[in-house]
């Protein structure tokens, strides 16, 4: 039943099997991380394209630029901070060791030393 004013349509189901939607904020999250991801997001467009019309072109457009970038960017960084995370934590190790290695060889210049 159709309030007064509105013109109901029957629509059809969500296309791939109900996975591809702006239904809810779940569905629409997952659409916008498979753009920002590119992972077949070509069908994704044309399906949107097909059911909403040539307007939404401007939004995929912004998403694949701007929120590719921002993404392919973020995880470049968070990488990075975890390579110089691990980098410094290696070089803490190696100077460690090698303060041990020179007080052992310390000790053993004295027990020769000693020896002698």
């Amino acid at each position: 039943q159709c309030p007064e004013g509105y013109i109901c349509v029957k629509a059809g189901r969500n296309p791939n099997y109900g996975y591809t939607s702006f239904d809810t904020f779940s569905w629409a999250f997952l659409s916008l991380f498979r753009l920002m991801t590119q992972d077949f997001w070509e069908n994704l467009y044309q399906l949107t394209l097909r059911a909403a019309g040539k307007t939404y072109m401007i939004f995929f457009v912004l998403v694949i630029f701007l929120g590719s970038f921002y993404l392919i960017n973020l995880i470049l960084a968070v990488v990075a901070m975890a390579y110089e995370e691990q980098n410094q934590a290696t070089m803490e190790e190696a100077e460690q060791k090698e303060a041990e290695f020179q007080q052992m060889l310390e000790q053993l210049k004295k027990q020769q030393e000693e020896a002698q």
